[in-house]
């Protein structure tokens, strides 16, 4: 679970509206790595987390198409890669903006 603390910095720093769409409507925590089963904890850190709303969320599973697109946005990165991928370095596309921010370790995006 997610704490507290992280969900507000997360809302805080995304403008509390989905990156994808810019909606403020249904949002949710997104993970960009996948956590799997048992859900890992190393994913819950805020270079891993996006705020999204929940269509977004499903539509990015919905087809290889738009898995594809998540993938260019920054929005989903490989769970598997080798060498790992470092989620401080891969930016992310912000739809209000309409510019690339890369997340870093204390919950703030910086061009």
């Amino acid at each position: 679970m997610i704490s507290k603390k992280i969900r507000q910095q997360i809302f805080k720093r995304d403008g509390e509206a989905c990156v994808v769409c810019g909606t403020t409507n249904d949002l949710t925590i997104h993970h960009r790595v996948n956590r799997g089963a048992g859900g890992s904890k190393l994913f819950d850190s805020y270079p891993y987390l996006l705020l999204v709303c929940t269509y977004c969320n499903s539509d990015m599973e919905s087809s290889t198409q738009k898995l594809l697109e998540a993938k260019i946005s920054g929005y989903k990165l490989p769970r598997n890669a080798n060498p790992p991928i470092d989620p401080t370095k891969e930016a992310v596309f912000y739809y209000l903006e309409a510019e690339w921010y890369y997340l870093d370790e204390n919950g703030e995006k910086h061009e």
